[in-house]
């Protein structure tokens, strides 16, 4: 577990492949993670806790999966090249706009 993350690809990918993560509130991983709903979110340090999520999730089988498919459509919601693409293309559709406002003035 990571004590700083900027932005964890590694949670991205997990989730990209229907994996669950359990991870601490630090950082933005509480964004990409929900707690209870696509993994879990501990407190810094709740090394106890950890074990206790990744146990928890190694005997419920079918919690895990549930969980992954929701981190899954997290990701697609947010984080998939499709999301992106929509993003770029509108941010710079709003660049080139105000630029061709400008050059008119």
């Amino acid at each position: 577990p990571s004590r700083f993350e900027a932005f964890p690809i590694t949670v991205l990918e997990a989730a990209a492949f229907e994996i669950p993560a359990i991870v601490y509130k630090t950082g933005i991983l509480d964004e990409l993670v929900l707690d209870g709903i696509s993994g879990f979110v501990l407190s810094m340090g709740d090394i106890a806790g950890m074990f206790r999520k990744v146990e928890y999730l190694t005997n419920n089988r079918d919690l895990l999966r549930k969980y992954g498919v929701e981190a899954r459509n997290l990701f697609d919601k947010k984080y998939s090249i499709s999301c992106f693409e929509g993003s770029l293309h509108s941010h710079y559709f709003t660049v080139i706009n105000g630029y061709a406002q400008e050059k008119k003035v």
